[in-house]
């Protein structure tokens, strides 16, 4: 009721379907959008799929990534990075089994080398030598060489679940006749699907939220832009900046942890990238309008690739393994950015630093007030306390002279008796003052108060 409905013109869409613009799994859909209007419209990129033909998806994809790139978005999680580490960190279940699968490839050729030991090499010399002069084998009409050991080891370390099972057996029985160049594109397109949806599993920590599939058809440029590759390195770079301008997390860091989860699912071989494109399905799936995607991509792509060279899917993992990146390949100077970044972070932490040490300094410096302030004080209680201390012994000397004045009154006008006494035969009298006498003869007036 808030889109204005219209009758669906059938003579339209035969045009469309026939000289349209062609889209989905092997160009081979057009017109789809023809009979959907407004909220249907919301799950891809691309301005009017129907009529805008495919020279110019790439042009319309780069023009909307350049305006989605945001600087401070990008600074912001450049500078706080704490988030971004603990995703980096996060080792998804197909990385382990990988690490594991290396190790078993690494046994099997210790063991290879092993084998030949030199009585073996003997032996092969004295067939070969015996070989040499006997008449030519027929040809062997037996079974050929073995299965590669590392296919079967994928098979061992990837394995499917019931559910799964159950999706596998709920899709249909096709066979794809593609020729060389749609080939080429399709593998591609895996590429860039096996991207969204590692850059997905990795930022929810392998737990899918309702956003998920937003993420996996946002990233995907084959499902957002429907855009047909040519290269495995435009793949990357058009994947790379998707990362860097829609999601939540954008980080150069989370970036090349998402390529090498990419190289993981590819050298893990067919099982592990139907068992990704099985839970993109199961996403698509739930959402109301995204279900088209599977129409259009997935469901096709879970068919192709169960009977997809083993070989070529192999050989883009170990292709996609040596390609290196760099961040001016994005288009957007990021080393740059980052640079002036670390810049502005070096000064901010030397001006906090310079007021840490200024705040330090004054603290010292009141610090030493108060010291000085305490020391002033107690010297001024001291000099007090020695003035009152001269006071004191001051009129103790007055006293003792007034004493002294008032016994030799006493004795000059005989108002006391006086008795003399030798020296060691001295007797304790209270109140009594010894009064030296200039005589020789050793003896001490008693003087009596």
């Amino acid at each position: 009721w808030e889109v204005e409905q219209e009758l669906f013109d059938e003579s339209a869409f035969e045009r469309l379907t026939l000289a349209g613009p062609k889209y989905g799994f092997a160009n081979n859909s057009s017109g789809v959008f023809a009979r959907f209007q407004g909220e249907a419209m919301d799950i891809v990129e691309l301005d009017e799929p129907d009529v805008t033909p495919a020279s110019q998806r790439e042009t319309q994809r780069v023009s909307g990534q350049d305006g989605k790139f945001d600087e401070e978005h990008y600074l912001a999680d450049f500078v706080s990075d704490e988030e971004v580490v603990s995703l980096v960190k996060f080792r998804p279940y197909y990385n382990e089994q990988y690490c594991k699968y290396l190790e078993y490839l690494k046994s099997v050729r210790d063991s290879a080398v092993n084998d030949r030991s030199s009585t073996v090499v003997m032996a092969e010399c004295q067939t070969a030598a015996a070989t040499a002069m006997a008449p030519p084998p027929a040809a062997a009409s037996g079974p050929g060489p073995g299965p590669d050991p590392a296919f079967t080891a994928q098979e061992q370390y990837v394995k499917f679940s019931q559910e799964e099972l159950d999706q596998l057996k709920a899709l249909p029985n096709k066979e794809y006749l593609l020729d060389g160049p749609t080939t080429r594109c399709a593998y591609l397109g895996l590429v860039d699907l096996m991207m969204s949806y590692a850059y997905n599993h990795r930022t929810t920590l392998a737990e899918n939220t309702v956003e998920s599939g937003w993420t996996v058809a946002k990233l995907s440029n084959t499902l957002s832009w429907f855009e047909s590759f040519k290269s495995l390195r435009e793949v990357i770079i058009a994947s790379v900046r998707n990362m860097l301008s829609y999601p939540l997390y954008r980080h150069w860091k989370l970036v090349k942890a998402v390529i090498k989860d990419t190289v993981a699912i590819f050298a893990l071989g067919r099982r592990q990238i139907v068992k990704c494109l099985l839970e993109m399905h199961s996403l698509f799936l739930q959402d109301d309008n995204r279900y088209l995607l599977n129409d259009l991509y997935v469901t096709d792509y879970c068919v192709w690739v169960q009977r997809a060279s083993q070989k070529k899917i192999k050989a883009i993992g170990e292709r996609l393994s040596e390609m290196k990146i760099a961040k001016k390949d994005v288009g957007w100077q990021l080393a740059e950015l980052e640079e002036a970044a670390c810049c502005v972070q070096e000064e901010q932490d030397g001006a906090t630093a310079t007021a840490t040490a200024t705040a330090t300094a004054t603290a010292a410096g009141d610090n030493a007030l108060q010291s000085s302030s305490e020391e002033e004080e107690e010297g001024s209680s001291d000099s007090s306390s020695d003035s009152s201390d001269d006071d004191d012994s001051s009129e103790s000397a007055s006293q003792s002279e007034e004493m002294e004045e008032a016994a030799a009154s006493v004795t000059t006008d005989g108002g006391a008796a006086a008795a003399t006494v030798t020296e060691g035969s001295q007797p304790s009298y209270p109140d009594i003052f010894l009064l030296p006498q200039p005589s020789d003869d050793k003896k001490c007036k008693i003087v009596m108060l």
